[in-house]
């Protein structure tokens, strides 16, 4: 029986520390995302990475509407400790934009249109206190705020996104956070089921109005598996600054330090099982010599279940990107 309570299938950071789950702690990523030099940021991880949950972590952080969620759930925590000069400074700071594409599944490109708006709707329907305070929308504002809360298939929602950063910039006067999750989900949709152009269309139009050239963007997000916003498919969104595996930044972030393998091995009293952990489950390489990542996913089943298993399974297609390869120029290739 393990002697610790393990976040299996909740990625919800607000949850995760409610609940006391056992989680490593990756409050420095609100810093370094905000800190960053770029205005827009596309951060690329495998599956089962706690991608999610970073992104759950900087929207309760940030959020203007929920303050006092800076406090309650960053307690003790290494932001928290390491920088109380930037909690304070930056927690419940900004209004905050969050949508997940990870939901995003369909056949044809009217049912992912279907998908792509009911989501809005939803985003929308997080801001509804915009429309309720009667004096703030103009008439022809709130004609438009409540169609697409009413998810009506005539309302113009490429670009709706961007028009709510206006709306909650003028409302709170002060620029907005927006943080996308799974931003490539449907456009791995999109090239599997053959409606590849039309879904292009629509989230070219979407990311890039709420995310480049956006004056009441303070911050942007962008998080996924594929590089597709930098290899040719959404080439106008050409502002992004780009953090793999690869690269320095972020490196910390995301996985499992191997130091803290070795803690939660001990906390469970398996500290014998290191070596037979390593063997299994080895380590991501990265940017930084002597840094070896784990993937969480693995690594929290077998705490739980305390027995080696393939946990990392297939838990999404995304084989889209070979085939384009081997089917595109030579130019693709190398973008890819």
């Amino acid at each position: 029986v393990p002697a610790l309570k393990y976040p299996i299938g909740v990625s919800d950071y607000k949850e995760i520390r409610e609940e006391q789950y056992f989680h490593w702690d990756r409050s420095l990523f609100v810093k370094e995302f905000y800190e960053d030099a770029g205005k827009a940021l596309l951060i690329l991880r495998p599956r089962r990475w706690a991608k999610t949950t970073n992104v759950s972590m900087a929207k309760y952080f940030f959020d203007i509407t929920q303050p006092q969620l800076a406090n309650e759930l960053f307690e003790n925590t290494k932001l928290s400790l390491e920088d109380p000069s930037f909690c304070e400074q930056y927690g419940g700071a900004f209004p905050v934009i969050s949508v997940s594409f990870g939901e995003c599944r369909a056949n044809t490109w009217e049912d992912m249109k279907v998908d792509l708006c009911a989501l809005i709707s939803r985003v929308y329907s997080d801001h509804i206190y915009l429309y309720e305070d009667e004096g703030f929308l103009k008439e022809h504002e709130r004609r438009k705020f409540l169609r697409i809360l009413d998810e009506d298939p005539t309302a113009h929602y490429k670009f709706a996104l961007k028009e709510l950063t206006a709306l909650l910039h003028r409302y709170h006067k002060k620029r907005v956070v927006v943080l996308i999750d799974e931003y490539d989900k449907p456009v791995n949709e999109a090239y599997r089921h053959g409606y590849f152009d039309d879904a292009i269309s629509f989230l070219t139009s979407a990311y890039t109005g709420v995310l480049k050239d956006n004056v009441h963007l303070e911050k942007g997000l962008l998080t996924g598996i594929l590089r597709v916003a930098k290899a040719g498919y959404l080439s106008d969104l050409n502002n992004l600054e780009v953090y793999s595996l690869l690269d320095t930044s972020f490196a910390d972030k995301y996985g499992v330090l191997e130091e803290e393998v070795v803690s939660a091995l001990e906390q469970e009293g398996m500290g014998d099982q290191l070596q037979a952990v390593r063997s299994y489950y080895d380590g991501y390489d990265t940017a930084i010599p002597d840094l070896r990542l784990y993937n969480p996913w693995s690594l929290l089943n077998f705490l739980k279940h305390q027995r080696l298993a393939p946990y990392w399974t297939e838990t999404g297609r995304y084989d889209f990107i070979a085939e384009a390869m081997w089917a595109g120029p030579m130019e693709m290739r190398e973008k890819l």
